[in-house]
């Protein structure tokens, strides 16, 4: 945001007046997201006004006739841009899971460079950015995603975000935990019969695209039936699993397909407790005694299912795969 900030006032410099810039670098330094209030109770938007006042009176040749109220419109202004900037947090859950999936190349080296040739990531790779990525959405607290600034936005339209944002990383916690667990569980079938292996070895589909899959895809393999009785899962999640997430024209990324098939088959079968339950045998990287102890976690019928489906794509170690399954 700093360089951002920067990058602004350089460029326009000899085009807009200080006073504009001014505001322009509030608004840029109000989109640093999830930022509570400091020891003292201060929020980031009230911080950001007091910096504005004492800016104002120390520089009051270069920004003169700028009023406290010109300052707090100013500061409004900034937390408007700055909530619109995260307002995916309090929208469509399916909407919110797709740009997430856009950042995790940025967040992720091995990712990054896979993105940048269009190939495939190996699974170990994209097993720890997605645990990363996990990690934060639990982490994070749906207080501090959107800001307010002296009744911008309203009590009642804040109360309204949070309270979006809330459900949306319920969802997306719940989501993130299933799509973890599979991606864990091809890794333990890689450590398992030979190490780890590129992504498109275990779940096919090459450039793994929802328009067209090639014929060794995982999802023609595999089966996805309504959830167990009495197993309890998230509507929302096991739709968005199976059917995909975001837009089908725009969800598609080089790394992962927007249908989680897999994921969708685990999650109906053990459900939310089942999934936390085995995580808790997941570490990247994936050893062998984690890996046994992981699918030693989930039902002997899941395993044996999901093995049988991936010893159907990934061919190259059908033997070592059909071999492992005599053991669960």
């Amino acid at each position: 945001e700093f360089l951002s900030a920067a990058i602004v006032v350089n460029c326009l410099g000899d085009v807009l007046p200080p006073q504009q810039l001014f505001r322009i670098a509030a608004c840029i330094e109000a989109t640093i997201p999830f930022r509570g209030c400091d020891e003292n109770g201060i929020s980031a938007a009230e911080a950001l006004y007091n910096r504005l006042v004492q800016t104002r009176d120390s520089h009051a040749v270069l920004l003169w006739g700028l009023t406290d109220q010109d300052l707090e419109i100013a500061t409004q202004k900034a937390i408007g841009v700055a909530n619109r900037d995260v307002g995916n947090f309090a929208g469509d859950p399916s909407t919110f899971l797709c740009n997430t999936w856009k950042l995790l190349p940025e967040l992720n080296v091995a990712l990054r460079k896979t993105a940048a040739i269009g190939g495939t990531c190996q699974i170990s790779d994209y097993a720890l950015a997605l645990s990363r990525m996990t990690g934060f959405l639990a982490w994070l607290d749906a207080t501090v995603v959107f800001q307010q600034f002296r009744g911008h936005p309203s009590d009642e339209e804040y109360s309204r975000l949070i309270a979006a944002t809330r459900q949306t990383l319920a969802i997306g916690n719940k989501y993130m935990n299933a799509k973890l667990l599979a991606l864990s569980v091809l890794a333990a079938l890689a450590e398992l019969t030979g190490g780890d292996a590129p992504l498109s070895h275990f779940v096919g589909g090459g450039s793994l695209n929802a328009d067209g899959q090639e014929s060794h895809w995982i999802g023609d393999y595999i089966k996805v039936e309504a959830p167990k009785q009495g197993v309890e899962v998230d509507d929302t999640v096991f739709r968005i699993l199976l059917d995909g997430r975001g837009d089908p024209n725009r969800g598609t990324s080089t790394f992962d397909s927007r249908t989680s098939p897999l994921a969708a088959y685990l999650y109906g079968a053990i459900g939310d407790d089942g999934v936390e339950r085995s995580l808790k045998h997941v570490v990247h990287p994936i050893n062998t005694a984690n890996s046994q102890a992981l699918l030693r976690s989930l039902p002997r019928i899941v395993v044996n299912e999901v093995i049988t489906v991936c010893s159907k794509v990934a061919t190259i170690r059908s033997d070592e795969l059909q071999r492992l399954a005599g053991h669960y």
